[in-house]
C-alpha cells in the first residue's frame, strides 16, 4: 500500500478527529458536541493501546484511559446539574482524573521491563495516598468527600509540583512538548491552583472537559520526522514515546558503542549526526540500537517500527529473529 505524503496525512487526521466535532457542534450545539469529542478521544486511546502492543507503555496508558473516563464523568455531572445551583459537583472525579494524569506521566519514567507493571501499581498507592488530605478535611463523611472541593496544602503542593515538573520535563524537547506543557498546566490548576475551589469548579470541569480530550484527539496527528536512514525512525519513535530520561541514557550508551567500533557517526537528539556513514555502519548501528531498546519493547515491535522489509510495510509482521523465538 502506497504511503501518503506527510501533508496528506495531516489533512486526513485533522478531518478524522475534527470533522465529527464540527458536525456535532452544528447539529446539536454546545455542550453535547463536546461529548462527541470525548468519544473521539476514547477511540484515540483505544488506538494507542493497540499500537502500544509489545511495549512497556501499556501500564502507563491504563492511567491515561482512567483520566479520560473520569473527566467524562465529571463533565456529565456538571451538565446534569447545570442551572440547579449546585456548584460542588464534579470535583471528586476531576481530582481523581488529575491524579490519574499525573500517574500516567510518572509511569512513563519507568516504562521498561522488568518493572513497568510494578511501577504502575505503585502509582495506585500514590493515588490512594493523595486521598489523605480529603480524609483529614472531611473524615469518613462520604458525602463530603464526593461533593466538597479538594484543595491540597503544603507540603502536598511541593510534592505534587515536583512530580508535575518531572513528568512534563521528561517530554520537553520531543514531538509531544506542547501537549505535555498543556497537560502540566491542567494538572497544576487542578491539584495546586484554584480550579477545584467551589466558585470555580463548574468552569474548571468544562475547561478540562474540552482541553484534555482535545489534547488526546490531536495526538493522532502525523508527526513529520526527518527519517534519513534506518536508525532515525526507530530512535525518534523511542525518544518521543519514552521521553528525555531514557532517551539520554540510551543515546549515551549507543555513542559509547559507536566510539569503540570506530564508526564515523554518532547518535544525536534528532538522529544520526557526523560524517557520511557507510551502509554497513548503519546496519550495525541499527542492530546495536535495537539491542539497547529490548528492555522497552519486544523484538517484533522494534522490527515493525524499523520497517525492515516490505512485509512490515504491508502490515504483515515477520516472526522474531531466531534467538528471540523462545
Amino acid at each position: 500500500m502506497k504511503r501518503l505524503s506527510s501533508q496528506a496525512r495531516v489533512l486526513v487526521y485533522w478531518l478524522w478527529f475534527g470533522l465529527p466535532f464540527v458536525v456535532a457542534l452544528l447539529a446539536v450545539g454546545w455542550p453535547w458536541s463536546v461529548l462527541v469529542l470525548h468519544g473521539v478521544a476514547g477511540f484515540v486511546l483505544a488506538r494507542a493501546w493497540w499500537k502500544a502492543a509489545g511495549t512497556a507503555l501499556r501500564p502507563a496508558l491504563l492511567w491515561g484511559v482512567a483520566a479520560q473516563g473520569l473527566i467524562t464523568w465529571a463533565f456529565c455531572l456538571v451538565l446534569g446539574s447545570w442551572g440547579s445551583g449546585r456548584v460542588a459537583v464534579g470535583g471528586f472525579p476531576l481530582y481523581l482524573a488529575s491524579l490519574s494524569g499525573l500517574a500516567f506521566l510518572v509511569s512513563v519514567l519507568n516504562a521498561r521491563r522488568p518493572g513497568a507493571g510494578a511501577w504502575a501499581w505503585l502509582m495506585v498507592l500514590m493515588v490512594v495516598v493523595f486521598q489523605i488530605p480529603k480524609l483529614e478535611a472531611h473524615g469518613l463523611d462520604l458525602g463530603a468527600i464526593l461533593n466538597e472541593p479538594a484543595r491540597l496544602e503544603m507540603p502536598w503542593t511541593l510534592f505534587v509540583g515536583l512530580l508535575i515538573a518531572a513528568g512534563v520535563g521528561n517530554f520537553v524537547g520531543t514531538s509531544f512538548t506542547i501537549r505535555a506543557i498543556f497537560m502540566g498546566w491542567m494538572l497544576y490548576e487542578c491539584l495546586i491552583g484554584s480550579a477545584l475551589a467551589a466558585q470555580n469548579l463548574p468552569r474548571s470541569v468544562i475547561v478540562a472537559g474540552v482541553v484534555v480530550p482535545l489534547l488526546i484527539a490531536s495526538s493522532v496527528l502525523w508527526i513529520d520526522r526527518p527519517e534519513r536512514n534506518r536508525i532515525d525512525g526507530l530512535w525518534l519513535w523511542f525518544r518521543d514515546h519514552w521521553g528525555v530520561v531514557w532517551a539520554v541514557r540510551v543515546m549515551e550508551r549507543f555513542n559509547r558503542e559507536a566510539e569503540v567500533a570506530g564508526w564515523s557517526y554518532r547518535l544525536g537528539w534528532n538522529g544520526v549526526i557526523g560524517g557520511e556513514a557507510t551502509e554497513a555502519e548503519l546496519v550495525a548501528g541499527a542492530l546495536v540500537l535495537r539491542g539497547l531498546l529490548r528492555r522497552f519493547a519486544e523484538g517484533w515491535k522494534l522490527d515493525e517500527v524499523m520497517r525492515t522489509d516490505k512485509r512490515q510495510e504491508d502490515g504483515v509482521l515477520p516472526m522474531p529473529y531466531g534467538e528471540e523465538a523462545g
